[in-house]
């Protein structure tokens, strides 16, 4: 080698000359490789520390990959600079049985990301090449006239015996750092940063700022929590699988740290975080972000009323396969890995079940919610070593193997949610509970609703019930059924009220105190708007007795929900 190239080992500003630091240490060893010079040596020039040549490649996450792909690439380079501009863009491998051309390119819907932009057939990748030629010069026959030859350079490429190629396919496999497996490509690209403690001290002291800000404003100071939310996160970097536990946080109060957090931590991530703010990207179809991904994180991106947000949300979360939608591929399926996070500022922005065990939702404080000398100092930290020091602590020193990942605390806010997301026969009840009143009662009985089979009586809980803003309260035989069957409630002959002349059919509910026992035996305990009434409540003389007119005020049932809203809405302010 000659005397520039050893110049550049000892130089500090080495990569003066080249646009990069990585381009310049590649450009040393291509020469390295054309003068025959061994790959261990060249490995050992790049990886002395003593000097700042191969700063790049050793400041890389996963330095022994990346010391591989440099000496490969240099090979490919030392045969043809043309080879390895095209072997940097294009491979072959096989798709649904057939073998095809994948390129990659930068994805126009997330800057910064790597994706599948075309997969052409042979001929097709020819002809969209063939503008641009390839020559070179070929011996004759048994000695000859040497001739030269050319071909475009699309075609050159696919004859070429050093083409990039899997012949398996590929595949999101994070358990491996290994660029193939079995003939496939893997798509891991590994972590964002290193994983690095500061010198003489411990990876958790140097990203504390960070880790206090999870327990102190994300947790409110809660341990229990904190050190649930810890081993989830060490679980995703350790395991790299997701956990089949979705993290909510909520707060009223913007610039709070949800997605502070979030971003943060999917930076040690790399390429394998994506935060999203478009609710398309979670329920659209064209989804192939979603293989390679170990962390999603829907910013203000799901409603927890529109139905396919919920069965997106759920699916990502319990389901262990994904149906995969590119957009120049076959749809096929692969294996999930996601982790999902959400974040919002509105009340009700989760749907959660009665019995909810797939979310973990801690209660966080406002506290520094716009505080940005206090964020400013946490990012430091991080910019700082932080990062690797997060990688480290989350990888080395969170032990998992005491609790069990799947137990998720059952959160203040978890139930806050679940009361949020209460409809159909439930709500119901938890509104008349609330009010301590039946809808539709009789004045002399107040524990009953007037019925009629006939739902276009307007003075019955049936009409009430069919034209409910609640779908699962529209079907008034199916409500009375469970009202009955779940809750104590009684019809037919055992529930006929006589007002002297007549036989009217009702509900009859049961007392107020056993009904409200009933509700929190299933749903936690309760803070009830009367809980000072513990019997039902009589409301004014029925109209229907006294002007056959509707009672508004006891058939309006929606108007009692929205109001059971408004209310806790306050109790959360407070």
């Amino acid at each position: 080698m000659t005397d520039n190239w050893r110049a550049m080992l000892t130089a500090d500003d080495y990569a003066v000359e080249y646009p990069s630091r990585s381009e310049a240490e590649c450009a040393f060893a291509t020469a390295a490789v054309r003068a025959e010079v061994a790959d261990e040596i060249i490995a050992r020039c790049v990886m002395d520390g003593r000097r700042k040549f191969g700063a790049h490649t050793r400041g890389q996450p996963n330095v022994e990959r990346e010391l591989s792909r440099l000496i490969e690439h240099a090979h490919q380079y030392a045969i043809d600079p043309d080879l390895a501009e095209m072997n940097n863009k294009h491979f072959v491998t096989q798709l649904g049985g057939k073998t095809r051309v994948v390129t990659e390119g930068d994805d126009d819907e997330f800057p910064g990301r790597r994706t599948i932009v075309a997969v052409s057939s042979f001929e097709d990748f020819t002809n969209l090449h063939s503008n641009r030629r390839k020559s070179w010069t070929e011996i004759g026959k048994n000695g000859g006239e040497p001739k030269i030859v050319e071909l475009p350079i699309g075609a050159w490429w696919l004859r070429h015996k050093k083409r990039r190629q899997y012949d398996n396919g590929m595949k999101f496999m994070p358990q491996t750092d290994d660029d193939v497996v079995d003939g496939r490509r893997n798509l891991w690209r590994g972590f964002g940063v290193a994983d690095r403690k500061p010198e003489g001290a411990s990876g958790e002291s140097g990203c504390k700022f960070f880790l206090d800000h999870m327990l102190k404003i994300l947790c409110s100071g809660n341990e229990e929590h904190f050190d649930y939310f810890r081993k989830h996160a060490a679980t995703i970097v350790q395991q790299r699988r997701r956990t089949e536990i979705a993290v909510g946080l909520h707060t009223e109060e913007e610039g709070s740290g949800k997605g502070f957090y979030f971003n943060h931590f999917g930076h040690i991530l790399g390429s394998h975080y994506m935060q999203v703010t478009n609710p398309e990207h979670v329920t659209g179809k064209f989804n192939p972000h979603f293989e390679t991904l170990l962390l999603l994180f829907a910013d203000e991106a799901v409603f927890a009323k529109d139905p396919r947000h919920r069965n997106a949300i759920y699916g990502l979360i319990t389901e262990p396969r994904l149906t995969i939608e590119p957009k120049f591929m076959p749809i096929y399926s692969a294996r999930s890995y996601i982790n999902l996070g959400l974040a919002s500022n509105a009340d009700h922005f989760l749907p959660v079940g009665p019995n909810a065990r797939r979310f973990f939702i801690p209660t966080v404080s406002p506290e520094k919610a716009g505080d940005l000398g206090y964020f400013n100092r946490i990012e430091a930290q991080l910019k700082n070593g932080g990062y690797e020091a997060l990688l480290y602590h989350l990888l080395h020193e969170v032990d998992l193997r005491e609790g069990d990942g799947r137990k998720v605390p059952k959160t203040v806010r978890l139930a806050d949610q679940a009361q949020f997301s209460r409809k159909g026969v439930d709500g119901l009840v938890e509104a008349v509970c609330n009010e301590a009143r039946v809808p539709c009662a009789f004045w002399e009985h107040p524990d009953c609703s007037q019925t009629n089979i006939d739902a276009t009586v307007q003075q019955s809980l049936d009409y009430m019930l069919a034209h409910s803003d609640d779908r699962e309260l529209r079907k008034p035989l199916t409500v009375k059924r469970r009202l009955c069957k779940y809750w104590g409630c009684k019809s037919g002959d055992a529930a006929r009220i006589w007002n002297g002349s007549d036989h009217h059919s009702c509900l009859q509910w049961p007392p107020l105190a056993v009904l409200r026992a009933n509700f929190e035996e299933r749903h936690g305990p309760q803070d009830w708007d009367r809980s000072d009434v513990t019997e039902w409540r009589a409301d004014q003389r029925s109209s229907i007795e006294d002007t056959g007119e509707i009672d508004e005020a006891s058939l309006d049932l929606d108007a009692r929900v929205a109001a059971l809203t408004l209310a806790r809405r306050d109790k959360e302010r407070q």
